[in-house]
């Protein structure tokens, strides 16, 4: 709890003005960013985590207005949907933001969270996560072809070369060079690029979704632009076939960010001769302590990669 001085202070600060709203706190927020020449991947995470998931649920909400009771709805909606470790990230960005307007002086009062209340954020449990065997991901790909051929498309590209969600949607027909049979994965986790081969699948698939644009990105939604969010049509096919019944804990439930670690998996079992350190690579890894920045993986062990999974496929 605060000391019975700020307590004071606070009252006096609310009988003088209005209490901020969290858009406010926010836009000041994003403002400070964007003056930067080179803002930090944090920080675009948090803009894009707030416009995403945080603003249209509390961004009218004035900061004394937002109860312990909230952000465990906000947890609990968010890890219905994603994992433990983006639920956690979304809620970081609000206490983040509260932190700032204490700063700015815009803000004196208490937080929605913390040890004393009856939602504190924790750090999430590192789970592992179950993989998809070659034969579930040929009937998703099967089901989706019928039903969503994007999501078919983005499916294939993602078990293919282990790219996250993130980075398919990142990629314009620029990032596409058929000839070698690579694609540029721009904006990774760290916002490094990363180059990766492409199978015989996804060189005839990409090669069907070029127009010509070099702007254009390869996946696009209804409007034309960037894709914002998996279809769930993804999900339905998940769960017609079954794959998570009985399958309470949200981190144990496999996903489409599955797709990545089954590539791993299937790689490493399945890719004569590729060793730990070459998977690694493979994944954008620069060691097996730190998952922060980002490398340029081997070329070879990335071609056996394509072909490998080009077998299962």
């Amino acid at each position: 709890m605060y000391s019975k001085k700020r307590q004071d202070r606070y009252k006096r600060f609310l009988g003088t003005t209005n209490c901020p709203t969290l858009n406010d706190v926010f836009t000041r927020f994003k403002e400070n960013v964007m003056r930067q020449t080179k803002p930090t991947k944090n920080h675009l995470d948090y803009i894009q985590r707030y416009e995403a998931y945080i603003g249209p649920m509390f961004g009218d909400r004035q900061l004394d207005q937002i109860f312990p009771s909230d952000m465990e709805t906000l947890y609990k909606n968010t890890i219905s949907e994603y994992s433990e470790s983006q639920a956690f990230h979304v809620c970081n960005v609000i206490r983040y933001l509260y932190n700032r307007a204490i700063e700015w002086r815009m803000y004196m009062g208490d937080l929605p969270m913390g040890r004393d209340k009856s939602f504190s954020l924790k750090m999430p449990t590192k789970k592992r996560e179950l993989v998809y065997t070659a034969e579930e991901v040929r009937a998703i790909m099967s089901r989706l072809k019928v039903r969503s051929l994007q999501t078919h498309d983005m499916v294939l590209l993602s078990f293919s070369t282990g790219a996250r969600f993130g980075s398919v949607t990142n990629i314009k027909e620029k990032h596409v060079n058929l000839v070698d049979k690579t694609i540029k994965l721009v904006d990774m986790k760290d916002g490094n690029d990363m180059f990766v081969y492409l199978n015989d699948q996804c060189v005839e698939m990409i090669a069907r979704r070029l127009t010509g644009n070099p702007n254009k990105y390869l996946f696009t939604s209804k409007s034309g632009g960037k894709v914002k969010e998996l279809s769930k049509t993804f999900d339905r096919v998940i769960e017609a076939m079954g794959i998570n019944e009985g399958v309470e804990d949200s981190r144990f439930k496999r996903k489409f960010h599955t797709l990545r670690h089954s590539f791993a998996t299937h790689v490493l079992h399945n890719c004569e001769g590729i060793t730990l350190g070459e998977l690694k690579d493979l994944l954008g890894h620069s060691s097996l302590k730190t998952t922060e920045r980002y490398i340029h993986a081997n070329k070879t062990a990335m071609r056996k990669a394509a072909k490998s999974i080009s077998a299962v496929l």
